[in-house]
Parts: C-alpha cells; structure tokens; sequence
C-alpha cells in the first residue's frame, strides 16, 4: 500500500467518523424519565363508581406528566371488586405487562394478592385506606390512604368528647377493615369512659336491618355508629326513621352521595369520618378540562392522581439513585400531589379523615 493510498484512506476514515458522531448528535434522546404504571380497580360492577372516579384522576396525572416530558405507560384492569379477578390481573401487570408499579383502591383488594407482589417485587400502592394488617404483608406493598385505626379512634373521640354519648351500639358488616374500625374504636371508647352496649355484624347483602334496629332501642342506647358498604346506610336510615330511633348516628366512609339522596331527610344529621383532599379547587379544574364535567367525587378521583404522581416521582428517583423502584418509593416526599405524600423511609403515608355532618343533602365539614 502505497503512502498516497493510505493517506486516502485515513481521510475516508476520519470523515465517515465525523458523519457518525455529527449524526448521533442529531439523533433525539430518548427521556429518561419514563414508567409503566399499573392499576387494579373496580371499573365495573356494585363499586364502579367508586373505580371509575379514581380512575379519570389517573388519567388526569397521565396527561399532565405527558406534558412535562415525562413518559407514562398507564394500564387499567377491572377486577370488579372480585378477589378471583384480582389476583388475575395482577398476574398480568407483572408477569405480561412487566409494569414498573401498580395502585389499587383499598387494602381488602391488596391483601390476597400480596404475595404476587412481593415475589415479582414489584410495588403495590394502596390509594384509600391504611392499617395494621396491610403492614404485615411484606416489603412491597405500600400506602398512601387514609389509616382505618385512625378513624375509629377519631369517631371514639367526637362521640364520647363532642356528642357527649355515653352508651353506643355498633353496626357493622362482616367485614376486615370494619372490624379493625370497630375494636380501634372499642378501645378508645373505653378509655373515655364510655360504654359499648353491643356490637352486631352482618352479611354484606343485608337489606332489612329492622330487627337490628329494634334491638338498639330496646338496649336504650344512646347514640349508633354504623360501618357498612353502600347501600346499606341508605337502607338502614331509611329504615331507622320509620321505626322511630331518634338517637345521633355516626357512620364509616364507605357512605355515598347516592345513599345520601336515597335516603333523603331520613339521613339528615348523620355524622360520619370521611376522606379529604386539600386541593380540590386545582383537581377539580383539570377535571373539567379533561372530561367536560365536574367530578362525581373529588375525593376518589384524587386517589388516582395522587397514585400516579406518587409512582412516576419514586420512577424518577430510582433512576437519579440508580436503586430499585421500591427504595425509591420510601424516599418519595412531594407535594406535586393533591394532598402532601411523605413517606419517610417507610412504606405508609398515612392520614386522619374528618368528621362530616350531613345537612340539607349535603357532606358539611365540622371538625378538621
């Protein structure tokens, strides 16, 4: 090879290595910032309502995190509150799908599919509620909710503290978060000194609650404290008024605006602990631009917002840290979301609801 001729090639050389780096130059970077969310939720069904709601506030986040620049794959499965439809599409999420994270609506949707979880080690996000049992169900499952202890200790408070009621009876379905709800409330009670005279569950698909209802007024008592799922407070109201128990009742969060137009005046002046969000006004705007309406409740649609804010912050974290989604999900401290999420160092980031009063149809909150 001649010195003319390799002096051609090194040019050759030299130009083609310049066009690659000049055309590398202009490719466009993929973002880093990117996650595949998942979420478990009765979109059909007695509660698809409730899963629709919290559904569009997923969507909501989608959109806005989509606009600045950050990635979202965001899958929905309908398990229509059926444990069996659960555990199906948690296997799904983590095996097919491969999502980085998934939320669901409440605790008794996370406990039987745990498991899936913690050995896919994939996080599962808990929106609404909060308690004891699901901190015993491994490193992968998380809250953000509302603590179910919590709320039967702040009822125990304003009955015995602001009601001024001494002897109340308990209502409640066959349920694990009602019975969790039900002894935190026994016990704070107590310690106020005041007295539970009995304490009856019953079926979900309870409808006729009058011999209940009967056995209450026999007993005297002076105040009630109903833990149910919807619809049975519409019913048990309804019921109350016409055989005349005209004690203060005091009911769980499950209660819907629709029991509550059910039931009419025969509701009025119930008490109850319900949910919140602190920045309903912001929410309810990117509602209504998204959907043409205002929410049918602010509160749900805020557990999907707040969940998908919550994942695609712990994303982004796991990717600054190089460390798993999961770490990165403790370390999560934002208030990008509807209600500040802190969950420092720990899997659960828990709230208190507030006590509501209903007056003239309507939730009214007296007491923060």
């Amino acid at each position: 090879m001649t010195n003319t001729t390799k002096i051609i090639i090194g040019i050759i050389v030299l130009v083609l290595i310049g066009w690659g780096i000049s055309s590398y130059k202009k490719q466009p970077q993929a973002n880093s910032e990117s996650i595949k969310i998942g979420a478990i939720l009765p979109l059909s069904g007695d509660l698809a309502d409730i899963g629709q709601e919290i559904n569009r506030g997923a969507l909501i986040a989608v959109d806005e995190l989509q606009s600045q620049g950050i990635k979202v794959d965001y899958i929905s499965e309908d398990d229509q509150f059926d444990f069996k439809k659960t555990a199906s599409a948690a296997q799904k999420l983590t095996t097919i799908d491969k999502v980085d994270a998934v939320f669901t609506a409440i605790g008794e949707q996370a406990e039987p599919i745990a498991k899936i979880f913690n050995a896919a080690k994939v996080p599962l996000l808990v929106a609404w509620d909060s308690n004891n049992n699901l901190k015993k169900l491994g490193d992968y499952i998380f809250s953000t909710g509302f603590s179910s202890e919590g709320s039967g200790e702040k009822m125990a408070d304003f009955a015995r503290e602001k009601l001024g009621l001494s002897k109340v009876a308990l209502v409640s379905h066959v349920d694990a978060v009602a019975d969790i709800i039900v002894d935190a409330f026994v016990k704070k009670f107590s310690n106020f000194g005041g007295t539970v005279i009995s304490k009856d569950r019953v079926s979900a698909d309870t409808t006729d609650y009058r011999s209940v209802i009967t056995k209450i007024k026999n007993e005297k008592a002076d105040g009630v404290y109903t833990i149910f799922l919807p619809p049975a407070n519409g019913l048990f109201a309804i019921q109350s008024k016409q055989l005349g128990l005209s004690v203060p009742i005091m009911a769980a969060d499950a209660i819907q605006d629709s029991e509550i137009s059910q039931a009419g005046s025969a509701i009025e002046g119930w008490y109850m602990h319900y949910m919140y969000t602190e920045s309903p006004d912001k929410l309810t705007k990117l509602y209504e631009q998204k959907f043409g309406q205002g929410p049918a409740s602010i509160v749900y649609a805020s557990f999907g917002y707040d969940s998908v804010v919550v994942l695609a912050e712990a994303g982004k974290i796991s990717k600054e840290k190089n460390i798993e989604i999961a770490e990165a999900l403790r370390l999560v401290n934002t208030d990008k979301t509807s209600t500040p999420v802190n969950m420092n160092n720990s899997n659960f980031s828990e709230r208190i609801e507030k006590i509501f009063k209903v007056e003239n149809g309507k939730r009214v909150l007296i007491e923060k």
